[in-house]
């Protein structure tokens, strides 16, 4: 669903999501998409929070850059400020990060009529969405997200957890925030890395839905790169309009919200075993995960049609070299290496998308036409992970 009248020229763009949840009850939110934080206090309240207590969680990186604006800003709230820093990276996704919020929240005697506001990545915002899902059975909480990924992808929707054991989001809640308010030029605080690990997310939701998205991002390389605001503008919104389509149809992943998963069965495995292996500073990021994800389930999309069509003229094949380029454009990887394919082999056995022993991956017939299979076999699979393995490694 990719909108062609572009918002260019604009500094401020806003969606609203409205979601039907169980017994007829109605969850809804604005994501305001800025280049500075500006109009926060206005937002906070619009949505009933001035006056409350406020608790900022954030990690260690980001608290020298942005945590004194937020702050000013929800002061301007008449919000009561605290602040709760958390270690950065994937391995402190874990359920000790969250039980360290809970006493913050205990110790300063937040009610129920309080919130969170998670200024930072995905780590940040999974942690603190699932602190405020289960703290006093659900408190409010709004997303402030700092990276790439986290602005397109994980900030909004409503899922929140934490990893157990090195799984990934094994043990979470769906929890809507009350607002997500993206600020463009926190961007500007992230390495290239950093930055660009999002265009995995970014071009995932071009290939689940739209082919004309797919050749706005092929076209728009280099000012992605350099930062060019309106074009990240376009990219963010663009993204979250798709998002937001999918999250009103299906807020709890009971049908088509699973195609946002293309690329994340291989790749969710590929992220943990890379986190257990690695360092953190060599471990492979989420959306360089998700981007060599995507590479495997176009590999096995294409193994899917030949074999329901063998004897057919009419075969369609996804053009896999196209979306290496696309990767290799924004310094993603498309291989891998230092990781056993047979562990990687054990971890997706334990996806989330499985089904009666089966592993699910969302595989595409075109872009923009994703399905759920369960009809891989062990052999498919670690074909379909050979194809990204280097093995000219030394």
């Amino acid at each position: 669903m990719f909108n062609s009248d572009k918002i260019s020229n604009c500094k401020f763009a806003q969606l609203h999501i409205s979601i039907n949840k169980a017994l007829g009850s109605i969850s809804e939110y604005d994501i305001v998409i800025s280049r500075n934080f500006s109009g926060l206090s206005a937002k906070i309240a619009d949505i009933g929070l001035a006056g409350k207590k406020v608790c900022i969680i954030c990690d260690a990186n980001i608290k020298n850059f942005y945590i004194h604006e937020v702050k000013k800003s929800l002061s301007g709230a008449s919000c009561k400020v605290y602040t709760h820093i958390i270690q950065p990276g994937e391995k402190n996704k874990i359920f000790a990060s969250v039980e360290k919020i809970y006493k913050t929240l205990v110790y300063n005697n937040f009610e129920r009529s309080d919130f969170i506001a998670a200024l930072g990545g995905g780590v940040t915002g999974d942690i603190s969405g699932f602190a405020a899902a289960t703290y006093m059975r659900g408190i409010r909480f709004i997303q402030l997200p700092t990276t790439l990924l986290s602005m397109v992808d994980s900030s909004i929707g409503g899922k929140t957890g934490v990893d157990f054991l090195s799984f990934k989001n094994l043990i979470g809640a769906f929890h809507m925030p009350a607002l997500v308010y993206t600020n463009i030029e926190t961007l500007n605080t992230l390495d290239r890395r950093n930055f660009l690990s999002g265009m995995g997310e970014v071009i995932k939701h071009a290939l689940i839905k739209s082919n004309r998205y797919y050749d706005f991002i092929e076209n728009n390389v280099d000012n992605i790169i350099k930062k060019d605001f309106e074009t990240l503008l376009n990219l963010v919104y663009i993204s979250n309009t798709i998002k937001k389509s999918i999250v009103e149809k299906d807020p709890d992943e009971k049908s088509c919200r699973a195609f946002l998963n293309l690329g994340h069965t291989i790749g969710h495995a590929l992220e943990r075993e890379s986190v257990i292996t690695a360092s953190d500073e060599t471990a492979l990021l989420h959306g360089e995960c998700v981007g060599l994800g995507c590479i495997s389930a176009l590999y096995l999309s294409n193994l899917y049609s030949l074999r329901l069509n063998e004897n057919s003229h009419s075969r369609h094949l996804l053009d896999i070299a196209r979306l290496k380029r696309i990767l290799e454009s924004f310094f993603l990887p498309i291989k891998f290496k230092g990781i056993d394919i047979n562990d990687i082999l054990t971890s997706c056995l334990k996806d989330k998308k499985n089904s009666e022993g089966r592993v699910g991956f969302v595989l595409l017939k075109n872009i923009g036409s994703p399905f759920l299979c369960h009809d891989i076999s062990y052999d498919e699979m670690k074909g379909a992970i050979e194809t990204i393995y280097d093995y000219n490694e030394k």
